[in-house]
């Protein structure tokens, strides 16, 4: 996902990256493969909506939509929502209230891949994405070892994958 930096700037994901380059490229499309095979070991995906918040390029759109899901993408920058379009619905983020942009249950999953670590209040992000989600709800945090640097306390309940 995007950030604003403390100048206001957009700070965003590279638009193109080479994988057979770029060791990082591996490593994110991996924890989101990681992520479906979870979510599939709990129930069919065919046909459940996804939200994926904070989208970047689209990988998760492609990755959730090869496995029959029905995927939408949500970003604050343009060209980020742009290209994500190439793999599924893409549209720009209202990051002050995405609960009134997508609404209460909208989605069947909710997943949120290196993105909270972006976000000036993480705890607050996942209540209203949990509030968004159907069913299930799933979040990729940054290492702990970035948590622990930014001073950011996440509760046990967010760490097991939901909010109370």
């Amino acid at each position: 996902m995007t950030a604003e930096n403390a100048a206001g700037r957009i700070k965003h994901v590279p638009y193109q990256i080479d994988p057979a380059n770029d060791r990082y490229a591996y490593y994110e499309n991996h924890w989101k493969r990681v992520g479906l095979d979870l979510l599939k070991k709990h129930v069919d995906v065919r046909g459940l909506t996804l939200l994926d918040y904070g989208c970047g390029r689209g990988e998760a759109l492609d990755i959730f939509g090869e496995a029959g899901m029905k995927v939408t993408g949500a970003d604050m920058d343009p060209e980020c929502v742009r290209l994500s379009a190439m793999k599924g619905h893409a549209m720009l983020l209202d990051i002050n209230d995405p609960v009134r942009q997508f609404g209460e249950r909208t989605f069947d999953v909710v997943c949120c891949f290196h993105v909270l670590e972006h976000v000036p209040t993480p705890v607050e992000t996942l209540r209203a994405l949990s509030k968004i989600a159907r069913s299930h709800f799933t979040f990729l945090p940054a290492t702990s070892t970035h948590w622990r640097r930014e001073n950011i306390s996440i509760p046990r309940r967010c760490r097991d994958g939901y909010v109370e």
